[in-house]
């Protein structure tokens, strides 16, 4: 990671017709606690029809996005070094036809697929019209995949898709019935805040990507140990003599947690109405 190590913001993009998407920001702060500030009702959650006029809107997003790379580094959850897709040549596996290799190797959807191809092309929008003299991504840019964290976290990675917890007599509860996956999982990290608040799957999983920005180093997977252990994921299932042909190479600035933070975390949630409350927000 670069920029500030004791700030990170997180992102989790849906895409413009579900209004869902979540924005969070992580303090390491001096007296060893975290804290993350969950954004709710924010500039990335209007729901827009497929006639709506979009550039005032889309320039607003950008210019949060890059106030978010300018103060810090920016965990977004949605595929950004695409390795070639769909056009990826030579081709061995079947899998490589619509997935790359850490995809794969972490069952998550085609970055092409409807349900996410839609931030996809939303977040492409935004990051080719942010002029810069040097690569964005792997410097203050990060993709991350918080279901593939959890995972190397040994903890339930399925089921808390469309859940909300509530933290009440100090743990996480479902806020609705067979909403318990959420929580647990919430619970098993230790998250701390004040009675009452309630957290949506959207942004724990933002929260999670700006918590993977300040994590310490020897908590975080990235570079050649991304490259190893996505190997190791594929080879499981994988005919030997069929091994030699697996591509393992990881996208260009993707980092994994894979270790929780040792201080204890402090959850908030503010609500900024407007693009200068959000700036004003990001800058500090």
């Amino acid at each position: 990671m670069s920029k500030s190590d004791s700030t990170a913001f997180g992102l989790d993009l849906a895409g413009y017709s579900s209004g869902k998407s979540g924005f969070a920001r992580a303090d390491r702060q001096t007296d060893k606690k975290i804290f993350i500030t969950i954004y709710q009702n924010n500039l990335f959650c209007k729901h827009l029809k497929g006639r709506d006029i979009l550039p005032d809107i889309a320039e607003h997003e950008r210019q949060v996005i890059e106030s978010c790379l300018d103060r810090a580094c920016l965990v977004v959850d949605v595929p950004i070094d695409l390795q070639g897709l769909p056009n990826v040549n030579p081709v061995h596996f079947k899998w490589e036809l619509t997935l790359r290799p850490v995809d794969f190797a972490f069952s998550a959807l085609p970055p092409l697929a409807d349900r996410i191809g839609a931030p996809v092309a939303r977040f492409v929008n935004w990051i080719t019209r942010i002029q810069k003299n040097t690569t964005l991504l792997g410097q203050t840019l990060w993709e991350t995949y918080p279901s593939a964290s959890l995972q190397l976290l040994n903890l339930r990675s399925t089921g808390y898709k469309g859940k909300s917890a509530i933290f009440e007599a100090n743990e996480w509860r479902a806020a609705h019935p067979g909403h318990q996956p959420l929580a647990n999982i919430i619970n098993k990290l230790d998250w701390l805040c004040e009675e009452g608040l309630k957290l949506t799957d959207d942004e724990f999983d933002a929260a999670l990507c700006a918590l993977t920005g300040v994590a310490d180093a020897r908590a975080r997977v990235e570079g050649d140990r991304i490259e190893e252990v996505i190997r190791n994921r594929i080879s499981r299932g994988t005919e030997k003599a069929h091994r030699d042909h697996i591509r393992a190479t990881p996208p260009q600035g993707y980092v994994l947690l894979e270790l929780p933070p040792m201080e204890p975390v402090y959850v908030c949630v503010k609500q900024p109405r407007t693009l200068e409350e959000t700036l004003r927000e990001v800058a500090q």
